[in-house]
């Protein structure tokens, strides 16, 4: 039986960004992963600042790594620990076929 593989996608600030690098880098259960700068967009603008509500939105990082569930359950909890994760932003998991 062939190993099922999974997408685990999430959103940081670019505050988070460098910090989630080096974690990342830095976990053996991590085989390489994609990151890209991205543009979030709300309607709730009242957390944005001056520049983003100007803008009409926020610049963030999108993070894709591929790997068995199990290693990516651990490796959200370990985000979500660390505070690297941003409230309110998604992080998920998906089977990839």
């Amino acid at each position: 039986m062939v190993d099922e593989r999974y997408l685990l996608t999430f959103i940081v600030t670019l505050e988070a960004r460098d910090k989630v690098i080096d974690l990342l880098m830095g976990d053996d259960s991590v085989g390489g992963f994609t990151a890209t700068d991205s543009q979030g967009f709300s309607r709730e603008h009242s957390a944005y600042d001056i520049g983003e509500q100007i803008a009409g939105f926020r610049r963030v990082s999108r993070f894709e790594i591929v790997g068995p569930r199990d290693a990516l359950l651990a490796l959200r909890r370990k985000l979500k620990e660390q505070a690297l994760l941003s409230s309110g932003a998604p992080a998920w998991i998906t089977p990839i076929e």
